[in-house]
């Protein structure tokens, strides 16, 4: 079940890659730097 969880959420993090990966560096930014937090949200 696990593996099968893990391939299905690799497939659809492929298919959103760019928009994940810039999602990703957002939130991290934005808990490195609390003053970008508003503007994410």
């Amino acid at each position: 079940m696990k593996l099968y969880l893990l391939s299905e959420s690799n497939l659809y993090a492929k298919t959103l890659l760019p928009e994940f990966t810039r999602t990703k560096k957002m939130i991290f930014l934005s808990i490195r730097n609390p003053k970008i937090r508003k503007e994410v949200v």
